[in-house]
């Protein structure tokens, strides 16, 4: 491998492991694992100089994904293949490129924490969304309103498209400034409270509520 490819590989983003096809045996292979980055042994928390140089059975974590790659090579497959893997309480992405009969590259990637935020996310969508209390999020430089839940649409009589992209004037009695005024309080003097407001419906009804900051 040049000097280049080295360097490239050592700063990439993603796990690069370069292998190849050993075939002693007719029907039987082993994997031979030539080339490492320092990102894919960070992933699977092995030492770069123990992975180069080392068969499959040597890595335990690789077993999954090696076994799929048997497959492939049984049915003489060298389309490669993209995939997804859980081991160890970890998830892998894997992608397998063939660059010939007996050689491929393994890409890998640690999605564990993707997934973790993902579900986080989502957990937080479906609070925000079913909450009861009307939930306005808003955007601290422009003090522009970017989302709100279904309560809060119910409570103001807006659709959605109305109110979002809106300054918070349009729904607190407060005018443009006086509304700037109170959302620098809440950031700038962390000054969260409860008090009185009084929100401005669409149909321009006044309705107080207790705000939380």
């Amino acid at each position: 491998m040049s000097h280049i490819m080295e360097n490239y590989l050592e700063k990439a983003t993603i796990g690069f492991l370069g292998c190849e096809v050993i075939r002693d045996t007719p029907g039987k292979f082993d994997i031979l694992f030539k080339e490492a980055n320092t990102h894919f042994a960070n992933i699977i928390d092995e030492e770069r100089d123990n992975i180069i140089g080392c068969k499959n059975s040597n890595v335990p974590i690789l077993n999954p994904i090696l076994g799929d790659i048997e497959k492939l090579l049984l049915n003489n497959n060298k389309d490669g293949i993209e995939l997804e893997y859980k081991n160890r309480g970890k998830q892998f992405w894997a992608n397998i490129i063939f660059s010939s009969e007996n050689e491929f590259v393994l890409l890998l990637k640690d999605t564990t924490q993707n997934v973790y935020l993902n579900r986080l996310k989502l957990r937080y969508e479906q609070l925000f969304e079913q909450s009861i209390l009307p939930m306005f999020l808003i955007e601290p430089e422009s003090n522009t309103i970017f989302e709100v839940n279904a309560s809060a649409l119910m409570l103001t009589g807006y659709d959605k498209e109305e109110l979002i992209c809106t300054h918070v004037s349009k729904i607190i009695i407060e005018n443009k400034t006086d509304a700037d005024e109170l959302m620098d309080t809440v950031q700038i003097k962390s000054d969260l409270r409860q008090n009185n407001k009084i929100i401005i419906t669409k149909s321009g009804q006044k309705r107080f509520f207790d705000a939380n900051y």
